[in-house]
């Protein structure tokens, strides 16, 4: 049973779980939503490990009243003193969408605290620089009006309803079980503060210190939301397609609640031994689909 714990930093309360011993996983969930989101992960993972699922700021039982602060150099700040505050030491990090962002916002410039890092599609239009891509940035921004125009009618449950259908399709909120939708609808209010929060600014070249660098292989209809780093295309519209991916999305942990970080079958050039799954396990997919981590353990 996960323990509900928290840890005063600079400016802020954080909230988060913790469960089980062994070397620390930070989990760290994406916009519109909290430690929960990882739930099934950690109910897998926390025979072996230390499992920390944080609330970042503003999310979940880390709400603060300070409305401005609410941006990914805020976000990497906080994930940086937590593993100072909570770890003490380097810390494998899982996360996903923005949290993700938040994720390679600190390791590019702590590598040194992260023993690996597995992101699920890192939300950094920032990494995006080949005009034809930003382009197709340009026209799925224009597919959020509508979550827009639910926040300015006041509706900030159904803006977050909308934005989860963007970042998958249409109708997905409503197919996710009642607890993840809960997850979603309770951090509504968060909606409105991570639209007005200011652009990233981490580019391509700080991500130099992350020595090894393997996205999320799979399928998914909304390019806004892929990364790229070092030895990795830049280019947003095309993705590797499997057999049996079709339904696959940008949210396959909340879609399979066993589905592990592993690296079993993926080639990590300088960095082979950096999965993370239950002992008896096998890698996992998605359809098909190979989830393989960005390895920022220069060690390793």
């Amino acid at each position: 049973m996960a323990t509900l714990r928290f840890v005063e930093l600079e400016d802020v309360r954080l909230a988060y779980s913790e469960t089980g011993t062994g070397d620390p996983i930070i989990f760290v969930h994406g916009a519109f939503s909290n430690h929960r989101f990882w739930a099934g992960q950690i109910a897998d993972l926390a025979a072996d490990y230390r499992c920390l699922a944080i609330d970042q700021r503003y999310c979940g039982n880390s709400w603060t009243e300070v409305r401005d602060t609410y941006s990914l150099s805020t976000h990497s700040k906080d994930l940086g003193l937590f593993i100072s505050a909570v770890v003490g030491g380097p810390a494998h990090i899982v996360a996903t969408s923005y949290g993700s962002a938040v994720a390679l916002a600190w390791a590019s410039s702590n590598p040194q605290s992260c023993a690996s890092l597995f992101l699920n599609e890192p939300a950094l239009v920032s990494l995006v620089t080949q005009p034809e891509d930003t382009a197709v940035l340009r026209r799925a921004r224009e597919d959020l009006a509508v979550v827009a125009s639910a926040l300015s009618a006041g509706d900030a449950e159904r803006a977050v309803a909308l934005f989860c259908d963007w970042t998958a399709f249409p109708g997905a909120f409503a197919t996710m079980p009642p607890h993840i939708q809960a997850i979603f609808t309770d951090n509504a209010r968060t909606v409105a503060l991570a639209f007005a929060a200011p652009p990233p600014k981490l580019g391509p070249s700080d991500l130099a210190p992350i020595n090894a660098c393997h996205s999320l292989r799979g399928r998914t209809d909304n390019p806004l939301l892929l990364g790229a780093g070092p030895g990795c295309t830049s280019r947003v519209a095309t993705v590797s397609s499997h057999p049996g991916s079709k339904r696959a999305s940008h949210g396959p942990f909340r879609e399979r609640p066993s589905l592990q970080p592993c690296a079993t079958s993926a080639p990590l050039g300088s960095a082979p031994s950096c999965g993370l799954a239950p002992r008896s396990s096998g890698a996992p997919t998605l359809g098909g689909t190979l989830l393989a981590p960005w390895c920022a353990n220069a060690s390793n």
